[in-house]
């Protein structure tokens, strides 16, 4: 008899604790939602537009944005002026590039070809590494500190880390709204990342296509500081077709703080078939680096 109660005082039990699990009323559990969560506050969560602009982002980025993807090599000629017109001290530079973007791998080497018998600095991007050589002082020298990546590239518009990494649009950027259609252009607008360390508070980006069956291609971003000023604008002013891809031709970027223009002529490139060996810094000073077609 007594078995047969605590039998059945068993069952009533877990009658109950079933019941209220599936009421919803403990947080989380059984098939109520329970209470909703919080909304994220000011500058906290997912940007608004996520699924829309984050695809077409990735896309900005698959393949260094100068140069492209895969293996490839190209000559540059980079020339710097004031906004006023007058040219800066290295109103005119020549570039070797020289990089290799694949799913498994990211490296780059961007070299000056003017100075002295040696050539001028160059640049290793290795990965998320990245290492400056300068060929008078003999040592590669690894270049971890923000303010170093963040310093002028050659003395142009661009800084290190533009030149090498790109703008970094996933990486210190989300959605700020939903891509907005405005003719046959696409607008995307991006805020930074609270805990990124984000050179600038919020990019504003124009993507064209050059024809109307073509995909659009990004023809213009101007960045904002806190104050909401505008304080950089990069143009893509022309693309050439290699192998099928739309590559950048021509770049024209304007930076207010320090009044400068830069324009980046590209061509002649080439395809390479360097390993990623190629990109370390042992090698870095070693290489015959020449811009296609010679010095």
């Amino acid at each position: 008899m007594m078995r047969s109660v605590l039998w059945l005082l068993l069952l009533l039990l877990a009658a109950l604790v079933a019941a209220v699990l599936t009421s919803g009323l403990l947080p989380g559990t059984g098939a109520g939602e329970g209470p909703p969560a919080p909304a994220p506050a000011p500058g906290e969560g997912a940007g608004e537009g996520e699924e829309e602009a984050i695809p077409l982002l990735r896309e900005r980025e698959q393949g260094h944005w100068l140069l492209g993807p895969g293996a490839l090599s190209a000559s540059a000629r980079m020339i710097s002026s004031s906004l006023d017109g007058e040219p800066s001290p290295t109103a005119s530079q020549r570039l070797f590039l020289l990089g290799l973007h694949t799913p498994n791998f990211r490296g780059l080497i961007v070299a000056s070809l003017d100075g002295d018998e040696a050539g001028g600095e160059r640049w290793l991007r290795r990965g998320e590494e990245l290492y400056r050589f300068v060929p008078s002082e003999g040592e590669v020298v690894p270049v971890d500190d923000p303010a170093g990546r963040r310093a002028p590239f050659l003395e142009s518009a661009l800084t290190v880390e533009e030149v090498l990494f790109g703008f970094g649009l996933t990486r210190y950027y989300r959605p700020a709204s939903r891509p907005k259609g405005e003719g046959d252009r696409l607008l995307l607008e991006l805020e930074a990342i609270p805990a990124a360390e984000a050179p600038h508070a919020r990019l504003k980006l124009t993507l064209s296509p050059l024809k109307p069956e073509t995909p659009p291609l990004l023809s213009r971003l101007e960045a904002y500081n806190r104050r909401g000023e505008r304080v950089k604008t990069v143009e893509v002013l022309a693309y050439v077709d290699f192998n099928g891809h739309l590559l950048p031709a021509q770049v024209r970027v304007r930076e207010r703080e320090r009044g400068l223009q830069t324009e980046i002529l590209l061509e002649g490139r080439k395809a390479h078939a360097l390993p990623a060996l190629a990109f370390t810094p042992g090698t870095l000073k070693s290489l015959e680096l020449r811009a296609p077609g010679g010095r």
